[in-house]
């Protein structure tokens, strides 16, 4: 068994971000943290703390930081958004190694790909990114603030058809890590969710993805 993801088959994307939002706040799942340290010389821990859940067509995510500084100056999507206070999701349907990688900066815009290693990615299109529906609470213009301590978060919509080399409506299991890296300085740092092992930092490592079990949540999982 891997992780426990938490699948909620009664909400779906039509029922739009604030419903969803509401619906599984009430619910109060716990998140988790984004705190493993994988770099000694990168040793700033900000706060970070996710949620994933699977609904009926998609995935939500909702993250929360509290760092010191916070920068969101990349403003196109597919553009280096880990230059800026980032969060992100690896996620791999077969377990074989090949993995989509979601990448959101603080202001929501979205860098997304497909493929077995860092320099073989397939770039998502235009639509298939303008299904990714995001709400950071920063807002989406550019941001950029030093030596200052900052609570942001941002809440995504996946569509199950954003994974646009797959032809699914759910998964029952699946491989992945999620990130936070970014920051400024002595601020500068790269945390992930599950360990990796090598020597500098780098998320493109599907070796060390974790094993993750899609269950429906009943209120005895509580």
């Amino acid at each position: 068994m891997g992780e426990t993801i938490y699948c909620l088959n009664e909400l779906k994307l039509q029922d739009g971000l604030e419903y969803i939002q509401n619906a599984i706040k009430k619910l109060k799942i716990p998140y988790s943290e984004i705190k493993v340290l994988n770099w000694d010389e990168y040793n700033y821990i900000p706060h970070t703390s996710f949620q994933m859940i699977f609904l009926n067509n998609g995935i939500y995510l909702s993250f929360q930081v509290i760092e010191i500084g916070v920068r969101g100056l990349i403003l196109e999507d597919n553009g280096e958004v880990y230059k800026d206070s980032c969060v992100e999701l690896f996620i791999d349907p077969d377990g074989n190694g090949t993995y989509y990688n979601f990448e959101f900066n603080c202001i929501g815009t979205t860098h997304h790909a497909y493929g077995i290693s860092r320099y073989q990615r397939e770039l998502s299109h235009k639509d298939i990114l303008n299904t990714i529906i995001r709400k950071p609470s920063l807002g989406y213009s550019p941001v950029d603030i030093t030596n200052q301590k900052v609570y942001w978060d941002l809440e995504v919509l996946i569509p199950c058809s954003a994974l646009f080399r797959h032809t699914i409506d759910q998964l029952k299991s699946f491989y992945c890590n999620v990130y936070k890296c970014g920051g400024k300085d002595n601020y500068k740092h790269y945390l992930s969710w599950f360990p990796i092992e090598s020597s500098k930092p780098d998320f493109h490592r599907p070796e060390f993805f974790k094993r993750c079990d899609v269950i429906p949540y009943l209120r005895e999982n509580k």
